[in-house]
């Protein structure tokens, strides 16, 4: 979760972030794995507060060596493949947004369903056939749309269906926050779920709000600080990590705190 209260650290800049993220052995980062039970991450953080650092704010003129390192790691051939879903749809205007923000750190092939699947869990298709087709999103790149569940998605995609290697799944930017409960339901979750199960280190990233008309740009660009965090130091085999951003602006988010798994209260009726 990604705060904007005055108890969280305050990220450091770009070219700090090595220095920031170096495994710690007394445990740091965790990470909630399909079974239930919590996993220490490698990734440093304060056990007690269960903080760590991300680093985000934008590159001042002394840290262009950073966006040169940035831009080398992209243009070498197989440096890092994402495959990007969601459960908002291929059309949806978070999934483009993540896909954009990744772009400036790997390789990105986006792989989604092709129509709304919220609240659909981890669900897999059985009896019916999946289709998939070529569809160009609003920046004119291509991807690849499928009648299936975000979990159907991703197992296309990792089966066979995308030719490249993938090293990173992420499943965002969902419109509204997964939290507690919510994340048996959703279908943001279940994408990195399966691609958790296939073995790959896997990010669902979700933004606190259900406003059409939201900016998920603060989220892509934490999205994108993670990939790099999690292609240079790993995730323990079968966990991912769920991500909530506020809906502000990325200079009033003030650091990363890691959390147990809470539990939402709901009224329902019939």
């Amino acid at each position: 979760t990604c705060g904007a209260k005055s108890g969280v650290r305050p990220f450091g800049g770009p070219s700090r972030q090595a220095e920031h993220l170096r495994p710690s052995p007394v445990g740091g980062w965790a990470g909630q794995a399909a079974n239930g039970h919590w996993h220490r991450h490698v990734l440093q953080g304060e056990r007690r507060g269960m903080r760590s650092e991300i680093c985000l704010r934008r590159p001042c003129a002394g840290e262009r060596h950073w966006e040169a390192r940035r831009a080398t790691m992209v243009q070498r051939e197989g440096a890092l493949h994402i495959l990007v879903t969601n459960d908002d749809g291929v059309r949806s205007p978070g999934l483009l947004c993540l896909k954009q923000a990744l772009e400036k750190v790997a390789k990105v092939t986006v792989f989604a369903p092709e129509r709304n699947w919220s609240a659909a869990g981890h669900n897999r298709t059985m009896h019916k056939p999946l289709r998939v087709d070529e569809v160009s999103l609003a920046d004119g790149s291509t991807a690849y749309a499928s009648n299936g569940t975000p979990s159907d998605c991703v197992a296309l995609a990792l089966l066979g269906l995308v030719p490249e290697r993938v090293d990173m799944v992420f499943s965002g930017i969902n419109m509204g926050a997964n939290l507690g409960q919510d994340i048996t339901y959703s279908g943001t979750v279940a994408g990195a779920m399966e691609a958790a199960i296939y073995g790959l280190p896997a990010i669902s990233i979700s933004l606190c709000s259900f406003d059409p008309a939201a900016d998920f740009r603060a989220a892509g660009r934490i999205a994108a600080a993670l990939a790099e965090t999690v292609f240079a130091e790993g995730l323990p085999k079968g966990v991912f990590l769920n991500v909530n951003v506020p809906a502000l602006p990325l200079a009033a988010l003030q650091g990363v705190q890691l959390t147990r798994l809470g539990r939402r209260v709901y009224k329902d009726v019939l």
